[in-house]
């Protein structure tokens, strides 16, 4: 399914939460929503996904910044991606999103 899909899981703790985001075969976009801003930090820095939003939704990207998907969600081609930011080929770059 490509589209607007909701999957919510019962966790017992931040750890096990970041292990179930990274156990799976994308990594395009993930969201986080909480009010500890450590576990908001914590999840930034360890989901692997190419966008990470926390209290943001998934959907839509910012043109300013870079795009693109980690794991099977990438196209291979991060120059395209990148655009005139394109760094190392070897580096991922990832976005954080911080809502309110």
């Amino acid at each position: 399914v490509f589209g607007p899909v909701i999957g919510i899981e019962q966790v017992d703790g931040i750890e096990e939460a970041i292990a179930s985001a990274n156990d799976v075969r994308y990594g395009l976009a993930a969201a986080v929503c909480t009010r500890d801003i450590a576990a908001a930090q914590q999840c930034a820095a360890e989901i692997q996904a190419g966008m990470v939003r926390i209290n943001r939704p998934t959907v839509g990207a910012a043109l300013n910044a870079p795009f693109g998907g980690i794991k099977q969600s990438g196209t291979g081609t991060h120059k395209e991606q990148l655009g005139p930011t394109v760094m190392d080929f070897y580096t991922i770059s990832r976005t954080i999103w911080f809502g309110s």
